[in-house]
């Protein structure tokens, strides 16, 4: 899989929730993940893609603070 979500990446509460082909089919999940307001309960959900030499690059992200009104 190319693409990986992960919840408090780079935590101790670091977790994969989930991994698609595809930029679009990731988004779409993080973006139903979080419809409701909320991001179960992990301070941050990434949409990351691992290069080859390891480095990790952020696709799209979702903090806390950016679901506060």
């Amino acid at each position: 899989m190319q693409y990986q979500i992960y919840g408090d990446y780079a935590l101790t509460s670091e977790t994969l929730l989930e991994e698609f082909n595809t930029k679009a089919e990731a988004i779409r999940w993080v973006q139903g993940y979080t419809r409701h307001g909320d991001l179960g309960g992990y301070e941050s959900i990434e949409v990351m893609r691992f290069l080859e030499d390891g480095e990790s690059v952020t696709i799209h992200l979702v903090q806390s603070e950016d679901l506060a009104a």
